[in-house]
C-alpha cells in the first residue's frame, strides 16, 4: 500500500494506518537525526517528536504520497531548533548535492560515511549531512545554520577533506543502535493518544507534550491526577520523552501521595532495559529522573522510600546498581526501609526481590552486624541464611562497594563517604566470629535445608577456623550436604583441602559435578590425571565438566 493510501486511511480515522507509516519510515528518519546531531539520545527524541508533529499537522499535507519528504522536513526543522538551542557548543568551512535515494542505495558507502561522520567535529558533520545526505542547497544549509553562504562553502571544503581522511582510515565498528520498530511505534502512539485526550475539546490546538510542558506544566499534572490505569500505562511508556520538566511534574505528584504518579514511576522503571540501546549502562532517562529526584522538594525519608519502590520495580541490573548507589547516599533511611522489605518478605514466607537483596548486601559492616544479631537471637530461618550467603559473597568479592561505570556520576563517590569502610584485609575477626560460630552450630541441625544453607554460608564468609568442619561435612550421609560442603570448600581458594575435593570427584553425581567445578576453578594440578580419565566417562555431564575443568 502506498503512503498516500495510508494517509487517507488516517484522515478517515484509522489510527493503525499511522502506525504503519511510522514503521515504514522511522529508520530513515532516525538515521537522518543521528547524522545531523551526532547524539543517539537526541536523535531518538527528535524522530519521535517529528512523527507526533506530523500526526497533529496531517491536515496540512496536500499530497499524501509525499509523506516521507514531508515528515523529513519536519525532522530537519526540529533538528535546526535543537542546534540553535545548543549554539554555544558549536565552534567558530562546489558540488551537486547527492539525491537522498541514491545514497541509501549504496549500503556500504553509507556505512563507511556514517562511521567517518561520527568522528568529525559537529560543524563538519552537520554541514556534510545537510548538503550531501539530506540534499539541501547551499542557501538552505546557510538558513539552517544561520551563517553566510560563503561560510557554508568553506566549511564544506574542509569537511570533505576531513571525511576523506576518516574513510581512508576506516575500520568497521559496531553499528549505531536502532530503536526497535515496535517500541518506537508504541512510544509515538502513546503520546498521540495522550495529546488527543488532553485537547479533546479543541483538536486544532493540540501540541506535542514537550510544548505543553514548557508552556503549561499544570495540564500534565492535572492529567496525572485523574489518570486511569490505561492512561498511567501510556504515560509510563512516554516518560523518557518528557525530560526534566516531565520528571519534576511526576515526582511532585508522587511525593504528594498521588497513587497514579507513583504507579507511573514504577511502570516506567519496570520498562527500561539498559541492554536495548545503551549497552551495559543505565538508561539516560533514569539518570535524568534521579537527578530531578534529588532536587525536587521532599523529605529525605520520602526520597529513600521512593527509591526503594523503584528498585523493587526494576528487573534491569545496571538500573538497579544505579538506584542502589543513590540509596547509599542516605544510608540511615535506606537501610531501615530495605530491612523492612526483608522483614515483610520473611513474615509472608516469600522470596525477596533480588535487587532488594543486592542493595542490602552493599551495606558493609552494618548488614554484617545485623545478621550476627539475628543469628545470636536464634532467628536463623531460611531467609536469614539466604541473606547471610549473599552478604558473605559480596564481602568476598568486595562488590558491596564495587567500582561502577563512570556515568553513575557522583552517586558512588558519595556512597563511599556515607558507608563505614571495611577494616583493611576484610571483615574484623570478632565480627566474622560472631557470624560464623552460630552457623557452625547449625551444621548439626536435623533439617537438611537449614544444615545445607549453614554449610554454604560458612564457605561464603570464608570462616577459616571451620574448614575442618566443612571437610567433615563432605563425608556426611546426606548427598545434598556433601554437595554443599564441596561448594563451600571451593570458596577458600588455596586454603581448600585438595584431597577432599579430589575424593569428592568419585562421589555420587551431584557431588561429583560440584567437585569437578571446584577442581577446575582452583586449578588443582594433582587432579589432572583424574580429570583426564573422567573426560571419557560414560556420563555426558561428567565428561563435559571434566573437560571444562581441564581447560
Amino acid at each position: 500500500m502506498e503512503d498516500g493510501d495510508l494517509v487517507q486511511r488516517v484522515r478517515a480515522g484509522d489510527h493503525d494506518a499511522f502506525g504503519e507509516l511510522i514503521e515504514r519510515h522511522h529508520g530513515h528518519l532516525y538515521g537522518t537525526c543521528v547524522r545531523l546531531t551526532g547524539d543517539i539520545a537526541a536523535a531518538e527524541e527528535l524522530a519521535h517528536d517529528a512523527f507526533v508533529e506530523a500526526y497533529l499537522k496531517l491536515a496540512q499535507l496536500r499530497d499524501g504520497g509525499r509523506f516521507r519528504a514531508w515528515v523529513r522536513q519536519i525532522a530537519l526543522n526540529l533538528c535546526r531548533l535543537w542546534w540553535r538551542s545548543r549554539r554555544g557548543a558549536l565552534p567558530l568551512d562546489d558540488e551537486t548535492a547527492v539525491e537522498d535515494d541514491d545514497v541509501e542505495a549504496d549500503d556500504d558507502l553509507l556505512a563507511a560515511m556514517s562511521r567517518g561522520l561520527s568522528q568529525l567535529s559537529p560543524p563538519h558533520r552537520l554541514v556534510l549531512t545537510l548538503h550531501y545526505l539530506e540534499g539541501l542547497s547551499y542557501q538552505d544549509v546557510a538558513c539552517f545554520l544561520d551563517v553566510p553562504i560563503g561560510t557554508v562553502m568553506s566549511r564544506l571544503h574542509r569537511a570533505r577533506k576531513a571525511l576523506r581522511r576518516q574513510i581512508d582510515a576506516d575500520e568497521p565498528r559496531e553499528d549505531v543502535p536502532v530503536i526497535p520498530n515496535d517500541q518506537f511505534r508504541q512510544e509515538v502512539d502513546a503520546e498521540i493518544s495522550i495529546v488527543l485526550d488532553m485537547f479533546a475539546g479543541a483538536p486544532d490546538e493540540a501540541e506535542r507534550l514537550s510544548v505543553v510542558l514548557r508552556n503549561s506544566p499544570d495540564r500534565l499534572a492535572g492529567l496525572i491526577r485523574t489518570a486511569d490505569a490505561e492512561m498511567v500505562e501510556r504515560l509510563a511508556i512516554l516518560l523518557p520523552q518528557l525530560g526534566a520538566e516531565g520528571a519534576d511534574v511526576v515526582l511532585r505528584g508522587a511525593f504528594a501521595g498521588e497513587p497514579a504518579a507513583a504507579a507511573l514511576l514504577r511502570g516506567a522503571v519496570g520498562r527500561w532495559r539498559s541492554t536495548e540501546r545503551r549497552g551495559s549502562n543505565p538508561t539516560r532517562t533514569l539518570h535524568v529522573l534521579l537527578d530531578r529526584l534529588l532536587v525536587v522538594d521532599a523529605p529525605p525519608a520520602a526520597r529513600a522510600e521512593l527509591l526503594v519502590d523503584l528498585l523493587d520495580a526494576t528487573d534491569d541490573g545496571p538500573s538497579a546498581a544505579l538506584l542502589t548507589c543513590v540509596l547509599l547516599c542516605r544510608p540511615d533511611e535506606a537501610f531501615a526501609l530495605l530491612w523492612g522489605r526483608f522483614a515483610a518478605a520473611r513474615q509472608a514466607d516469600r522470596d525477596l526481590e533480588p535487587f532488594i537483596l543486592f542493595a542490602l548486601c552493599r551495606f558493609g559492616s552494618r548488614i554484617a552486624e545485623t545478621i550476627a544479631d539475628e543469628l545470636a537471637a536464634g532467628r536463623a530461618d531460611k531467609h536469614v541464611l539466604a541473606l547471610t550467603v549473599a552478604v558473605g559473597r559480596c564481602f568476598k568479592e568486595r562488590s558491596w562497594i564495587q567500582d561502577t561505570p563512570s556515568d553513575h556520576f557522583d552517586y558512588e563517590r558519595r556512597a563511599r563517604w556515607a558507608l563505614p569502610p571495611l577494616p583493611r584485609g576484610g571483615l574484623h575477626a570478632a565480627l566474622l566470629q560472631r557470624v560464623a560460630d552460630p552457623l557452625a552450630a547449625l551444621v548439626a541441625d536435623d533439617r537438611p535445608a537449614t544444615r545445607d544453607a549453614a554449610v554454604r554460608a560458612l564457605g561464603a564468609w570464608r570462616a577459616d577456623r571451620h574448614i575442618a568442619l566443612l571437610a567433615e561435612c563432605a563425608a556426611h550421609e546426606s548427598v545434598s550436604t556433601r554437595r554443599a560442603a564441596v561448594m563451600a570448600l571451593a570458596e577458600f581458594g588455596d586454603a581448600a583441602p585438595r584431597d577432599v575435593l579430589i575424593a569428592s570427584a568419585a562421589d555420587e553425581l551431584p557431588v561429583r559435578y560440584a567437585a569437578l567445578d571446584a577442581l577446575g576453578r582452583l586449578e588443582v594440578g594433582e587432579a589432572v590425571a583424574l580429570l583426564t580419565q573422567l573426560a571419557d566417562d560414560d556420563d555426558g555431564q561428567t565428561a563435559e565438566s571434566a573437560l571444562i575443568a581441564l581447560g
